[in-house]
């Protein structure tokens, strides 16, 4: 009896997931942000008051860095890392050779890329 229920709740799952329409979600959250922010640059053009001014500006930044974090967490955006810090690293806790050979020639590509930009 319960193979049976287990069986009719997937098919169950199935029928309700297929009547979702992804794309048509997403364009709808897509287009929010975009009138969002849209509107933001407008309050802040028409403000009399300059600190108004300010904090819609604040508001637009803000999201249009939700907006971004949106777009990566789906997939549309990829981000590249500015920045790349390794601290800490001991290659001899990792008797792994791969590992340790891959290390070095990260190390070794990274200081050769700083001495041609020198």
């Amino acid at each position: 009896m319960v193979g049976y229920d287990i069986r009719d709740g997937k098919d169950l799952a199935l029928t309700l997931i297929q009547d979702i329409k992804q794309h048509e979600i997403l364009d709808r959250l897509i287009r929010g942000y975009e009138r969002e922010m849209r509107q933001e640059l407008q309050a802040e053009q028409l403000s009399q008051n300059p600190f108004v001014g300010v904090a819609h500006k604040r508001s637009y930044i803000a999201l249009l860095e939700r907006y971004g974090k949106f777009l990566q967490s789906i997939g549309i955006v990829d981000r590249v890392a500015q920045e790349f810090k390794v601290t800490g690293l001991s290659l001899e806790r990792h008797k792994i050779p791969e590992v340790m050979d891959a290390a070095i020639a990260l190390l070794k590509a990274l200081n050769k890329s700083e001495e041609q930009e020198e």
